[in-house]
Parts: C-alpha cells; structure tokens; sequence
C-alpha cells in the first residue's frame, strides 16, 4: 500500500535495491511515533490532521513523496491551521507549497 502512495517505497520495494529482498526495513532519521502517525493518515482511518501532527506529516510526506498526504496538509493550513501568516510562508517556502503562498 505504501508503494502506490510513495515513489520512494516504490523503488525500494520493487526497485534494485537491497530493501527489495529484506523482511525488515530499517527507516534512518525517522521517529516510529510519527511514521505511526503517518500511516494512519494514508491507510483510510478516522486520522485527522491537525496543529499538533502536520508539522511530522509534512517533513515525513515530503522526504517519501507521498503527494496525497502533502496536498491534504497543506489544504489544512490553507482551511484550518491556526499557525500564524509568517509560520504559514516560511512552510510554504521550505516545502514549496504554492497554494499556501
């Protein structure tokens, strides 16, 4: 399921890779708490985004290029975020999501 969602699990899993034969995947520089949070947003569940996980989703959707995640978080930010305008740009900026700016 993660393939069809992220390029990059895609290529590890059906790619030229040494992750393509292994049982286990270790995830470098990836908290468990929030890929936990993440996959409970991409499987479909009552996970909702909120202030306190868009933060993780954004940096984790971004790094594996899971576009459906990164376009429901940015969507949130748009409609229901309270983050403030200048927090609001400089995600827009470091992520480039256009529809923020």
């Amino acid at each position: 399921y993660l393939s069809i969602h992220s390029p990059v699990f895609n290529a590890m899993f059906y790619g030229d890779f040494v992750e393509r034969n292994a049982t286990e995947i270790e995830l470098k520089d990836v908290d468990r708490k929030e890929f936990v949070g993440l996959l409970k947003v991409i499987y479909p569940s009552s996970a909702k985004i909120t202030d306190a996980n868009a933060g993780y989703l954004l940096k984790l959707s971004h790094q594996f290029q899971i576009t459906m995640i990164l376009d429901r978080v940015e969507e949130f930010f748009i409609n229901d975020s309270y983050l403030s305008v200048a927090d609001k740009l400089r995600i827009s900026d470091q992520y480039n999501l256009t529809d923020l700016q």
